[in-house]
């Protein structure tokens, strides 16, 4: 119950009872935040042990920015994983190019996407060594219109890190050029395996 009441009351999570795990609405503060590289560098003094995956793409008038996080949190008293969608103008990706873990793009700012971009998606969080599935988070439980900006699941557990996880993601995108311009990216990161699209839906694995 004291985890409950901190990261409820304090970063606007909710709680999955039946499940015993948190998650976020769409107007929680972060809905505000949008996202950059320094975000992730801060995290470190949250208590967050995070691996990371971050796939950009120009699709039409936007360059989108998808990110993937796995590991632990709370000083390694909880772990989980997060699937984050933002944007920004293509007229500002041409003009400020996005350069992954280097300085000069630090503060490349992302605006977190509008209810018209977000996507449904289902984020599966596994053990590495034992294959067990220890979290699993569906948008369409929850969320405004089955669809989020942000997929996250954190279960308040200690004794897993970010080396004992992986990933399987199963992302609905209903703009089909969208979804192959991501698709395109997507398969050029080698972290990234066994990627499947079937009509407007894309699953891959991260991090196995």
């Amino acid at each position: 119950m004291k985890w409950r009441r901190i990261v409820t009351a304090k970063l606007g999570f909710e709680y999955n009872e039946s499940s015993d795990y948190y998650y976020t609405n769409e107007h929680s503060i972060q809905s505000y935040g949008g996202f950059m590289d320094f975000y992730d560098e801060a995290g470190a003094l949250l208590g967050m042990d995070l691996d990371t995956e971050i796939i950009t793409f120009i699709s039409g008038d936007k360059e989108y920015r998808v990110q993937l996080w796995k590991g632990s949190y709370g000083f390694g008293n909880a772990f989980g994983g997060e699937l984050g969608i933002y944007y920004r103008d293509v007229d500002d990706a041409k003009t400020n190019p996005y350069h992954e873990g280097k300085d000069d793009s630090k503060f490349t700012w992302y605006k977190c996407v509008d209810e018209p971009y977000q996507w449904k998606s289902v984020s599966k969080i596994y053990n590495k060594k034992t294959g067990d599935k220890m979290l699993e988070n569906d948008t369409r439980n929850y969320a405004e219109n089955e669809d989020h900006f942000w997929n996250l699941a954190i279960k308040t557990k200690n004794g897993l890190s970010k080396e004992d996880l992986f990933m399987v993601e199963v992302i609905e995108i209903p703009d089909l050029n969208v979804r192959n311009d991501f698709v395109t990216a997507l398969e050029k990161e080698k972290a990234v395996t066994n990627v499947v699209i079937e009509g407007n839906k894309v699953s891959f694995s991260w991090g196995n």
